[in-house]
């Protein structure tokens, strides 16, 4: 299955990315900073923007069976 997740860098989504394609399944995580993201094996990173809906994500939703929103503000920095 191909799944997007938003906010795939973050705490919750890095793991349930990892947790997903050690299943096997595609995982496009969605990120404003994909070059920053740490790698992730099975896991591949796509820019994309919330505020602005600016990225290279449009592509992405081409086969998508599932997509998954963890994205929003950082509470773990004050």
């Amino acid at each position: 299955m191909r799944v997007l997740i938003a906010g795939g860098s973050g705490y919750i989504g890095r793991r349930l990315a990892g947790s997903l394609a050690a299943d096997r399944h595609d995982i496009v995580s969605l990120s404003r900073r994909p070059e920053s993201a740490p790698s992730q094996s099975g896991v591949r990173f796509v820019k994309w923007d919330a505020r602005t809906a600016e990225g290279d994500w449009v592509n992405e939703l081409a086969g998508a069976q599932g997509i998954i929103n963890l994205a929003g503000a950082s509470i773990g920095k004050g």
